[in-house]
């Protein structure tokens, strides 16, 4: 029987190296004479559209490293929006949903910046992307200030740029999106559990920046009112959490009784005319943009602070 030498065996082996190696080099030939371009494995070495990057934050998994060129990737084609975070806790919720929406109706790419991201992670499940900030001072952006209620015009939009600006908290924005706002406000557990373990068993619970002033003005005499909270605006989290889960809500002004409201559903009542009838805050502001249709409006008594009527006015 006839068997290979090792003279055989090496001849062999390199026969099939030769065979290899020249497969390859046609092969590799072909794709480039094809015109093949490899260079979508370092997507700006053409960049032409403004970069964007996502910013992981510590702690949330895997961080890109935009120090690589190639961690940069080109805006989507549907280009990206962003807004300016500004104000505290519920002004900050107000333009996160807000952004969402305005995003979603023009099929732009919604990010938001490190500081909103900071504001909100904390206390909420959000999960829009987040904009690096060597990428918000690189993409030139147009602006727009927002008044706060929807207008016909903002669902036309066609920047594919663009950073929004303003306080908008105006239910005409986001409500065809509630359940999707809710679940982008859904509270972390310790806080939701949180707010549960102290949450109070009389009839009312009152949530006050100024608890010195609500001790000194609310009637407690019949034992059914607690006051919840210490009054810090620096951590909100636990107060807010508090009210969410709260059946009905009665609120003053301001966009974090709002949200809680909005939040916790149920029935709200809310402070209708804090404003004199011919305040400049009015022409900024629609109360009827500003509340729900449902929620129900008590008038203050204003007269105190109405100027008597001169003779003859």
């Amino acid at each position: 029987m006839w068997t290979l030498s090792r003279h055989h065996l090496c001849l062999t082996f390199l026969l099939v190296c030769v065979l290899a190696g020249t497969s390859f080099l046609h092969l590799y030939q072909g794709l480039f004479q094809g015109g093949l371009d490899l260079s979508f494995l370092c997507a700006d070495r053409h960049l032409v559209a403004a970069p964007v990057a996502i910013f992981c934050p510590s702690g949330a998994g895997t961080a890109l490293n935009t120090s690589s060129s190639c961690a940069q990737l080109p805006a989507p084609p549907s280009g990206a929006w962003t807004i300016s975070p500004e104000g505290r806790l519920g002004n900050q919720m107000g333009q996160y949903a807000t952004l969402l929406a305005l995003a979603r109706l023009n099929r732009r790419q919604a990010f938001i910046l490190p500081a909103m991201h900071a504001a909100l992670a904390p206390v909420f499940r959000i999960t829009l992307p987040v904009l690096a900030p060597e990428v918000d001072r690189r993409t030139p952006w147009q602006s727009l200030e927002l008044h706060d209620w929807m207008s016909e015009e903002y669902a036309r939009l066609q920047q594919p740029l663009l950073k929004l600006s303003g306080f908008p908290c105006s239910w005409t924005f986001f409500h065809h999106l509630r359940e999707q706002i809710r679940r982008e406000f859904t509270l972390h557990d310790h806080l939701r559990e949180g707010g549960t373990t102290w949450r109070p068993c009389p009839s009312a619970g009152r949530g006050c920046n100024g608890m010195a002033w609500c001790r000194e003005n609310v009637d407690t005499s019949r034992g059914d009112v607690v006051f919840a909270g210490d009054g810090q605006e620096a951590s909100p989290g636990k107060d807010f959490a508090l009210l969410t889960q709260c059946n009905h809500t009665v609120m003053t002004i301001g966009t974090f009784g709002f949200w809680a409201a909005y939040l916790a559903g149920g029935d709200t009542v809310y402070l209708a005319n804090f404003t004199l009838p011919d305040s400049d805050f009015l022409k900024i502001f629609k109360p009827e943009a500003a509340f729900l249709p449902e929620w129900v409006g008590i008038n203050a008594d204003l007269s105190p602070l109405q100027k008597p009527r001169s003779p003859g006015a």
